[in-house]
């Protein structure tokens, strides 16, 4: 069992021996699980601990490393409005307040950061296209759609010390468990 904290994410991953699959352990079953009588006798370290080790080293890296962006079904409501945000139509409209302008500017960095949740961008564009058929393009009712349904907490600026990109992965507690816990 291994804990690991990268920032402010922390997990905890088990591997079992004889079994290539690796587990994520909430913090509670590996508090029970490390939970022992003080009079038990410690063991020696067993020829397959650094083998679970590595194994739950290199899941925790998969779980932490972003994917890239590929061009998928799933990514096509972010490249549609994204498209739709930088088209002639909505990038100089004199009805357009500066505030308005920079609301846009922060929708186009979420968009491109993958920061808005899926089911908002789905609503978004649903919402949108229905406009479209009854009328055209509308940039006020383009902004009143993405006001509406993009909060300001998709819009926080993500920080660079606050993304788990860059913090080191550290390894803060591993132990290998015999008996029952396994």
């Amino acid at each position: 069992m291994t804990f690991f904290r990268q920032g402010k994410l922390k997990k905890v991953l088990a591997s079992v021996s004889g079994q290539y699959k690796v587990n994520e352990v909430n913090f509670f079953e590996a508090v029970d699980l490390l939970t022992c009588p003080r009079d038990l006798a410690r063991v020696p370290m067993p020829g397959d601990y650094f083998t679970l080790l590595q194994r739950n080293k290199e899941q925790f890296e998969s779980l932490t490393t972003p994917e890239e962006r590929l061009s998928t079904k799933g990514a096509s409501h972010d490249r549609h409005l994204s498209t739709l945000l930088r088209s002639a139509e909505l990038r100089r409209v004199p009805e357009f307040t500066d505030e308005d302008e920079g609301f846009l500017r922060q929708v186009r960095e979420a968009l491109d950061a993958g920061t808005l949740p899926h089911k908002t961008l789905q609503t978004i564009r649903k919402e949108i296209e229905a406009a479209v058929k009854k009328g055209g393009i509308r940039p006020l009712q383009i902004l009143g759609c993405f006001r509406r349904h993009v909060t300001r907490a998709h819009l926080a600026p993500v920080m660079p010390e606050q993304t788990s990109q860059n913090h080191s992965r550290e390894v803060i507690l591993s132990s290998y468990l015999v008996g029952d816990h396994q």
